[in-house]
């Protein structure tokens, strides 16, 4: 029953927030119109997430452009979609590193794919999942692109780039309980 409760409050929530960014009736802190190198900012959510959608443009341009908009910090990408179950399942350790994380030089990025979803769905998603960071709904050509300049293809996939901008795709293959976001700016953003 609780269960059952807590679901039916993250979906009222998130419909509520939905139709705050479709109504553009949140606050001038809450809602943003801007454009980034790499996308157009769609909502800040109240839990730490930024909602872009992404520019048209080639899959080195957008990199480039990421790569260029956090200059100077880590990036650890993950590519996703709201339909593949173990891209959810990973989430909760996306957000336990997040959180450990807070302090780093390192952001987290979140490239959902436009394959089979809307971009509606999403920011439900985003919504009920509730987690923070940098997300960029990419239309599935360009996602495809990304993944496949790096040998990374399928869901959930990871990439990370080191403070220089180089990537290091074999960093993290999987978000798990043992997975440690300071070890890995250790070895890899050198």
């Amino acid at each position: 029953m609780k269960t059952k409760l807590l679901t039916i409050l993250s979906i009222l929530t998130s419909s509520i927030l939905f139709a705050q960014v479709q109504d553009n009736t949140l606050g001038p802190s809450e809602s943003v119109s801007s454009d980034t190198k790499f996308g157009q900012l769609i909502i800040e959510m109240p839990f730490g997430a930024k909602l872009y959608k992404a520019n048209n443009t080639n899959a080195q341009e957008f990199l480039a452009n990421i790569i260029s908009s956090y200059k100077g910090k880590a990036l650890l990408i993950d590519f996703w979609a709201i339909w593949c179950k173990p891209c959810i399942e990973e989430m909760p350790q996306s957000k336990r590193l997040y959180f450990e994380a807070k302090d780093l030089p390192i952001e987290f990025i979140y490239l959902c794919t436009s394959y089979k979803t809307s971009l509606d769905n999403w920011i439900t998603k985003v919504s009920i999942l509730r987690q923070p960071g940098i997300h960029i709904f990419v239309e599935d050509k360009l996602e495809s692109e990304v993944a496949d300049s790096f040998s990374k293809g399928g869901f959930p996939n990871y990439l990370f780039i080191n403070a220089k901008g180089e990537c290091k795709p074999e960093a993290i293959t999987r978000l798990t309980s043992n997975t440690d976001i300071k070890r890995t700016l250790e070895l890899y953003n050198k």
